[in-house]
This record gives structure tokens, C-alpha cells and sequence, in this order.
């Protein structure tokens, strides 16, 4: 008898078959990596492109999200602190939203919210994405990709 796993990612299905429920756990155990070499080729590869179509930098270096785009404040939020790549402050994170038209009172619930999720990581004043909430802003930046 035949068992399969199927572990779906942003781009499709990663499927794994065995004889056993042993040799499935064995072969789910090396699993982690070989998904995380391929997000980081697939995400790397389609969030630059897609980068460049939804983020653009004011003169003064603030990411500007393209207006069109149907983003929710959580969204948006994580799209921002992944386009400066470096900690910031709450207050700078609402003047960033205000800036790009997107400013809601509930940002603050959003950002306490991305954390719950792991998404983002507060260091003193400051907020910073971990390295799930980086693949989480690359899987929106997928969405948009050319």
C-alpha cells in the first residue's frame, strides 16, 4: 500500500509517497530544507520582479506602494517594513501608512497581531520581520508578479 503526503506551498503542491508510515516520516524529517531552498529560489526569483512593480522610493527614501493595489492594513504594514529591510518604530510605521494614502486607527492591533503570527519581532521601540514574516511579505509580493 502506497502512502502519500502533500504539503502545499504559494506555488503548488510538494508531494511525498512511501510504502510505510516510517519511510514517510523519514522523508518528512529532510522535508524543511529542501522547501526552504526552494521558497527561497521561487520567492527570491518572483518578489524581485514583483517588488518592482508594487514598491518605488520617494527622493527621501520612503517606499511608496502602488496605489492600485487592493492591500489590507496588515498587508501593507509588512510590505513597508520589508522594503526599508531594517527595524522601525511604530510611530514611523503610521506616518509611512499616511504617506501612502493607507493610514487606518487599527494599525496598531495590526502590527500586535503580526506578531502573534511570528510575523514581526519588537526590539525596544522598533519592529523588524523575522524571517517567516519576510516569506509572508514575499508571498504578497507574488501575487503581483509580472
Amino acid at each position: 500500500m502506497k502512502i502519500k503526503v502533500s504539503i502545499s506551498r504559494p506555488y503548488g503542491s510538494i508531494e511525498v509517497e512511501g510504502e510505510s508510515v516510517n519511510e514517510i516520516i523519514e522523508q518528512l524529517k529532510r522535508i524543511p530544507e529542501q522547501v526552504d531552498a526552494i521558497d527561497s529560489l521561487i520567492f527570491k526569483r518572483s518578489s524581485e520582479k514583483a517588488f518592482a512593480k508594487v514598491v518605488a522610493f520617494s527622493e527621501k527614501g520612503d517606499p511608496m506602494l502602488d496605489s492600485k493595489l487592493n492591500l489590507t492594513v496588515f498587508e501593507t504594514i509588512s510590505l513597508l517594513l520589508y522594503a526599508l529591510k531594517r527595524p522601525t518604530s511604530s510611530r514611523e510605521i503610521c506616518r509611512l501608512l499616511e504617506l501612502n494614502n493607507r493610514f487606518a486607527p487599527s494599525y496598531a492591533s495590526r502590527l500586535t497581531d503580526l506578531k502573534a503570527r511570528g510575523y514581526v519581532v519588537k526590539m525596544g521601540k522598533e519592529y523588524r520581520l523575522t524571517d517567516e514574516g519576510k516569506r509572508f511579505a514575499e508571498s504578497i509580493l507574488a501575487r503581483f508578479e509580472p
